[in-house]
C-alpha cells in the first residue's frame, strides 16, 4: 500500500499545466491521434526493418521536436534512410490491420487500406502489399480532409469539447468491445521474444 502510495505520486518536475493541455487536446482531438496511432505509426513501425523485428516504444526528451517544422526535418533526416520493406513488416501490417477489422467482421477492411494509404503514401503501401481501393481511396482522400475541417469549424462550440470526446469514446469502446467478446481485456506483458 505504502508503494501505491508513493508510487501513483506525480513526480516533481510534473507541469500540470502541459499535462491539463494533454488532456484538453485529446478529449478535442482523440479521434484523430487514435486514427494516426493504429493506422500512421502503427502502421509505419511495420517499414522499419528494426522495429519490425524486434519491440523497443521509449524517446528521451531531448529528441522530441520543438515544432512540425522541426519534426518534418528530423523525419527527413533519421526516419525516411531507415524506412525499407520486410517480410517481418509484411506480415505485422496485415496482423493490425486484420484486428482494426475484426470489429465489424472484414468489413471495413477496405477503408482501413485507404486511410492508411492515405496517412503513408503509396510507397509505404505499396511496399506492405496493401492494396489499392477504387472507391474508397478516393473518398477518404476528399473525405477526411472535410471531416477534420468541419470538426475544426464546430470546435469553439461551448458542447463541441465534451461531445467530441463522448463520441470518440464511444467508438473506442466498440472498438474494444467486439474483440474480446464483451470481456475485459487482460493485457500480459511479455517477458521473451516471440522466437
Amino acid at each position: 500500500r505504502r508503494f501505491m502510495e508513493r508510487a501513483r505520486r506525480l513526480p516533481a518536475w510534473t507541469d500540470a499545466r502541459k499535462l491539463q493541455t494533454a488532456v484538453s487536446f485529446n478529449e478535442k482531438r482523440g479521434l484523430y491521434l487514435g486514427l494516426l496511432y493504429g493506422l500512421g505509426s502503427g502502421m509505419m513501425s511495420t517499414v522499419i526493418p528494426r522495429e519490425a523485428r524486434s519491440v523497443y516504444l521509449g524517446v528521451r526528451h531531448e529528441y522530441i521536436p520543438a515544432n512540425w517544422q522541426d519534426a518534418g526535418a528530423q523525419s527527413r533526416q533519421v526516419l525516411d534512410p531507415l524506412l525499407a520493406p520486410t517480410p517481418e513488416g509484411v506480415k505485422l501490417a496485415d496482423i493490425l490491420l486484420s484486428l482494426a477489422a475484426e470489429i465489424d467482421g472484414g468489413a471495413s477492411r477496405p477503408f482501413l487500406h485507404a486511410m492508411t494509404r492515405y496517412l503513408l503514401g503509396d510507397e509505404i503501401t505499396g511496399w506492405l502489399n496493401i492494396p489499392r481501393e477504387p472507391f474508397w481511396d478516393p473518398f477518404v482522400r476528399t473525405g477526411w480532409p472535410a471531416f477534420v475541417r468541419f470538426r475544426e469549424t464546430v470546435l469553439p462550440l461551448p458542447l463541441a469539447p465534451k461531445g467530441y470526446w463522448t463520441f470518440d469514446e464511444f467508438l473506442r469502446q466498440g472498438a474494444l468491445f467486439f474483440p474480446s467478446e464483451g470481456r475485459p481485456i487482460s493485457i500480459e506483458l511479455p517477458d521473451a521474444n516471440r522466437y
